[in-house]
């Protein structure tokens, strides 16, 4: 704010703090002289009450007086005594009515005059309170132009002398400052860029990492049912090949026979497909076949594991193979292997979904072990139940 717009508004408070108290000094003094003129109305109508009252007693006295009077003669007297009380009193209602009236107006026209003076009086005090107020608040707005007027003179003076220092310095610090800021708008238009192309990535990557999951669930889904489909040991092998071969890309399913494991299928062996029984085996070998066989557990090929991949598979020494048993009552009936062959895998979270169909395979198996033994003692039970 500079310093005619401070002086402008110290100039405004000041004349509303005086115009404040002025109206406040008039309101309260036409406030005191409102009630002094009601007390005053208020004392003379007593008065006049008063006298009233007084000339009625009077006036009663009188009454009571000739009353008495006139008792004490006879009828003749009392008659003219009546009519002379009656104009006694008439004569002093009328001498009270007419003192009363003259009164009320002699007070009336005391009050209203004394009001008048009152008035006059407090409204030429009020008028020189106002014109002396005036008169300061000139006074010193005239001395606060003063001094204004030196101030700017003084201001203006050293704003000269400072734009005339100043203007070198404060053209090369503007230079200086928007060379700064070109530079750093370039600096966080590249960072901008560079930020929205990672998050466009991020987003992307994310999007086709949201539809592989999808649709590894949609294909998990339909595995499932095609297992829960089957009816027979040899259906639910087959679905399972087929199954995990969709996950890895290639899968293979060994029986165990004794020591021996026997090809039952393959998908995505080439050859061998026509021909998996053909595969053979042995549970005390050193492979993953084998070690799936004997521990229960899967086996995994490649990725720094020690256990080798099947013969049969060739798998490069960088791919990844995995050998799953599968258990019926906790007993392993036969072993799945699955890799992704020669081709680079889309990813390695394949795994997962085939051990999760080799392991509900079993339980399909189990299942239908128990349904079918359920049948046969139902169906032993009707035979040698007697006729």
């Amino acid at each position: 704010m500079s310093l005619e717009d401070r002086f402008r508004q110290a100039f405004d408070n000041a004349m509303t703090e005086v115009r404040t108290r002025v109206e406040s000094e008039f309101t309260s003094t036409l406030t005191d002289m409102r009630a002094e003129a009601d007390r005053d109305k208020a004392e003379a109508l007593a008065a006049l009450d008063a006298a009233k009252a007084t000339e009625l007693a009077a006036a009663d006295e009188a009454k009571v007086a000739a009353l008495a009077a006139l008792e004490a003669v006879k009828a003749t007297e009392l008659a003219a005594a009546l009519a002379a009380a009656d104009e006694t009193r008439e004569a002093a209602l009328a001498d009270a009515k007419g003192s009363l009236a003259s009164e009320l107006m002699m007070a009336f026209q005391s009050e209203k005059d004394g009001l008048e003076s009152n008035h006059s009086t407090l409204m030429s005090q009020l008028r020189e309170a106002a014109d002396t107020a005036l008169a300061a608040s000139r006074e010193e707005l005239q001395q606060a132009q003063t001094e204004t007027a030196r101030q700017r003179e003084e201001l203006e003076a050293a704003l000269t002398q400072a734009r005339h220092d100043g203007t070198l310095a404060v053209e090369k610090a503007m230079a200086d400052a928007e060379a700064e800021l070109v530079g750093v708008r370039s600096e966080h238009e590249t960072a901008f860029t560079t930020v929205c192309a990672e998050a466009q990535e991020a987003a992307t990557a994310f999007s086709q990492a949201v539809e592989v999951q999808l649709t590894v669930a949609a294909r998990l889904l339909e595995s499932v049912r095609a297992l829960d489909g089957a009816t027979s040991l040899t259906e639910v092998l087959d679905a399972l090949t087929v199954s995990a071969a969709k996950e890895a890309g290639r899968a293979a399913i060994l029986v165990v026979k004794g020591d021996r494991l026997l090809g039952w299928r393959t998908t995505g062996f080439g050859p061998l497909d026509s021909e998996p029984r053909s595969i053979e085996s042995s549970t005390a070998g050193v492979g993953a076949l084998a070690a799936a066989v004997n521990t229960s557990r899967p086996a995994v090929v490649g990725s720094g594991s020690v256990l080798a991949a099947p013969a049969f598979s060739q798998l490069p020494p960088d791919r990844q193979g995995l050998a799953v048993p599968l258990l019926v009552a906790g007993r392993p009936v036969a072993v799945l292997y699955a890799d992704t062959g020669e081709a680079t895998p889309a990813s390695s979270a394949w795994t997962s979904p085939v051990e999760v169909l080799v392991r509900h395979a079993g339980r399909c198996l189990e299942a239908m072990t128990v349904s079918r033994g359920a049948h046969a003692r139902a169906t032993a039970s009707r035979v040698g139940t007697p006729a």
